[in-house]
């Protein structure tokens, strides 16, 4: 087949398309009750089924060269993704974290589809038992557990007693109180909004709507606060993401707490530390993803204190 540019569109149209039709089975399986769809099983078997379907549909008028349909499978996946994310079914979180997992087993798809040629017919039965199985296996498999601790800390130029005030409650955050983040900016992670502290429990606000409770455990004034996570609001955190939820059997946020240490100079050395649990097969790959969105989330807060308490002592 020649390449032409209205073929090759109508056939990544298709492909698109057929991609969507897989996709609702495996990532969207539990719509109907309070669980999500596979995710961690299901990122390679869907990425093996759109490897299989880009050299069925998109390699004629690509002249069957696997690098070629590769490449466009690559790049038309995201964007798929981002029609998801507009709709809602999806986040920026879900596309970085799944892409570099998808596409290592489209590449698999491709070259099995090559290989099998014209046989396909067992290939086709293999592979909608697997998307069918995703979801069931994902909801089902005991996952190895691995506690993670993320650590940030800041100097500030202020005393204990100030910084102190100035974490217990955090008032709204300005739109120039932000710093950038590859999380916020980039993935459209929600970002903190205010912190109100009240009998006992710390009342917390992210963008996109997102509310949640920190149970507090210790309070020692000035010195340390540390609590418990309580996610109050199951339907804003899955209207943020339907997959990665903080409070999941994959992803568990347990507790956290900030620690002021005074220095010999009058500062403060202010430490925000949280501990989560992971249950994936990939604990090692999704920890560096949590270290990294947890990282950016510390740092935001924490410059927001920084600021407001250094403010305080000029």
């Amino acid at each position: 087949m020649t390449f032409t540019w209205p073929e090759f569109l109508k056939r990544s149209g298709l492909f698109c398309l057929f991609s969507a039709l897989v996709y609702f089975p495996v990532f969207q399986a539990f719509w109907w009750r309070d669980a999500v769809g596979a995710f961690y099983f299901g990122l390679p078997v869907f990425g093996l089924a759109q490897g299989v379907l880009a050299y069925r549909i998109l390699g004629p008028v690509l002249r069957l060269v696997w690098w070629r349909v590769f490449v466009v499978a690559v790049v038309l996946t995201p964007a798929t993704g981002l029609v998801f994310a507009y709709v809602g079914l999806e986040s920026g979180a879900c596309l970085f974290m799944g892409m570099p997992l998808i596409a290592p087993a489209q590449l698999a798809g491709i070259f099995l589809a090559k290989w099998r040629g014209r046989n396909s017919g067992q290939l086709n039965a293999s592979l909608l038992v697997l998307v069918l199985l995703a979801p069931q296996v994902d909801m089902a498999m005991p996952y190895p557990k691995r506690e993670q601790i993320v650590r940030t800390e800041v100097r500030i130029d202020a005393t204990p007693a100030v910084v102190w005030q100035n974490t217990l409650t955090i008032p709204e955050i300005g739109p120039d109180e932000r710093v950038w983040t590859f999380s916020h900016n980039i993935m459209g992670v929600p970002q903190p909004v205010s912190a109100e502290f009240r009998a006992g429990t710390r009342y917390l606000r992210w963008t996109e709507g997102v509310s949640l409770h920190e149970i507090v455990t210790v309070l020692e004034p000035a010195r340390r606060i540390a609590w418990e996570f309580d996610f109050q609001d199951q339907a804003a955190l899955r209207a943020v993401d339907p997959h990665i939820s903080p409070n999941s059997q994959f992803t568990r946020f347990r507790q956290g707490e900030y620690l002021l240490e005074p220095l010999a100079d009058g500062g403060t050395l202010l430490v925000l530390q949280t501990t989560l649990d992971i249950a994936t097969p990939l604990n090692i790959y999704f920890g560096a993803w949590a270290e990294r969105i947890l990282q950016d989330f510390h740092k935001s807060v924490l410059r927001v204190i920084q600021t407001r308490s250094e403010a305080e002592t000029l």
